[in-house]
């Protein structure tokens, strides 16, 4: 935008010194531009005046063909014909050349006509709409771009605060599995404990009814022997 300003401020700045020097420039253009049609008349007439002199030369060929020595006609060729054919085409070729780039040089050498400007000023004013319209839209991208990564920020924060969260979980799953194994550890102690006792107490009974059938066989036989007496 500072530069929009600034341009468009020098374009403004003096308009009767640059419209002065416009009209003088184009005063210039229009003497140029005659003295050159002038000067494209005269190599005309001057081309006209060679051909009839050379026609005339030809007709005077034609009738004394025969009484001009080969030496005379070859210097008359080399002397006056050749050079005449010479002028016409460096002539023809200038004015070819004048007609092709002539004016379109003097335009292009003339860079500071008010047309110049005027077009300059639309090129930088085309240029500075393309860059407002690209930094537009470099800043709606910076914006999007913000937003998305502000997104992916978010996500990644409750991403680790999930995985936080698993962390937390797995270490209290993997001290209770711990605990389990201990108390599975003293379960299997306690039952040890208590199948040994449970052996011991079984090895007991055993002895206390053989004991028991033992001293009941005892008490029949005594029986059986106080009833014979």
């Amino acid at each position: 935008m500072k530069l929009s300003k600034s341009i468009n401020a020098s374009l403004h700045q003096s308009p009767l010194g640059t419209l002065s020097s416009s009209r003088a420039k184009t005063n210039r253009f229009k003497i140029s531009e005659n003295l050159q049609v002038t000067k494209t008349e005269k190599t005309k007439n001057s081309n006209n005046s060679n051909h009839s002199f050379l026609r005339r030369i030809g007709t005077r060929l034609k009738h004394k063909d025969q009484d001009v020595p080969p030496e005379l006609a070859a210097k008359v060729v080399k002397s006056y014909i050749l050079p005449m054919f010479e002028n016409e085409t460096r002539n023809k070729f200038n004015l070819q050349r004048t007609e092709a780039f002539g004016h379109k040089h003097q335009f292009s050498a003339d860079g500071t006509t008010v047309y110049s400007e005027l077009k300059l000023s639309e090129k930088l004013s085309k240029e500075l709409l393309n860059l407002e319209s690209q930094l537009i839209s470099l800043d709606q991208q910076v914006k999007d771009n913000t937003q998305e990564k502000e997104k992916i920020t978010q996500e990644n924060q409750k991403l680790e605060l999930d995985l936080l969260n698993s962390q937390t979980n797995v270490l209290f799953l993997t001290n209770e599995n711990t605990r389990l194994q201990r108390e599975l550890i003293g379960f299997k102690l306690s039952l040890g404990q208590i199948s040994t006792q449970l052996k011991k107490y079984k090895s007991l009974y055993e002895e206390t009814r053989t004991s028991n059938e033992k001293i009941t066989k005892q008490l029949q036989d005594q029986k059986a022997t106080n009833d014979i007496r």
